[in-house]
């Protein structure tokens, strides 16, 4: 199998791990157009500057529905496409991405949520084909990052050392302009 760049279940399942959106996936200017604030990435906005679509932002900074990460809290894996149901089973949401993770042991998804569906402490159920799992609201990331360690040190490079011969070199026949030949 072939994956473009970007593409393969390793990279989408360590993304869905960090929280990290995909164009196209999780936010898509035609089917399902989002702003800055409502994904999760408004800190990228400088509203202080003039850009086209200024004005249309600013008025978008307090959105109804925030990116958020969940985790099943029963077997099953949640796919794109998927309902987020709430505890009185009313579609609050629909999974954007999921997979079962294989560094935390459990199954993620994210999703688009009502802002007073995204804390972590609500309850929601995740529709599965055939059945309803439940699950949790939590912050993005899901895995924890990596503990931080001193930066690696660069190897001063030292150009090779080279034996030097204690003995004088073997003579070698002399280049063939000079032979003579015998008479």
């Amino acid at each position: 199998t072939t994956y473009e760049a970007g593409q393969g279940e390793d990279v989408d399942t360590l993304r869905i791990e960090a929280g990290f959106l995909l164009a196209g996936q999780d936010v898509h200017p035609e089917t399902d157009p989002r702003t800055p604030f409502e994904a999760g990435v408004g800190f990228a906005v400088d509203l202080d500057t003039e850009f086209v679509g200024r004005d249309a932002l600013a008025d978008a900074t307090d959105p109804d529905e925030q990116f958020t990460g969940f985790k099943l809290t029963e077997r099953g894996v949640p796919r794109h496409g998927y309902d987020i149901v709430n505890t009185d089973n009313h579609v609050v949401g629909t999974v954007t991405s999921g997979t079962m993770s294989p560094t935390l042991g459990e199954p993620l998804g994210m999703g688009y949520l009502p802002i007073e569906y995204a804390d972590p402490a609500t309850h929601l159920r995740v529709v599965v084909p055939a059945s309803q799992q439940d699950a949790r609201a939590h912050q993005l990331p899901s895995s924890k990052p990596l503990p931080s360690t001193s930066p690696p040190t660069v190897p001063t490079w030292h150009p090779p050392i080279r034996s030097v011969p204690t003995e004088p070199p073997l003579q070698s026949a002399p280049p063939p302009s000079h032979r003579t030949t015998p008479s």
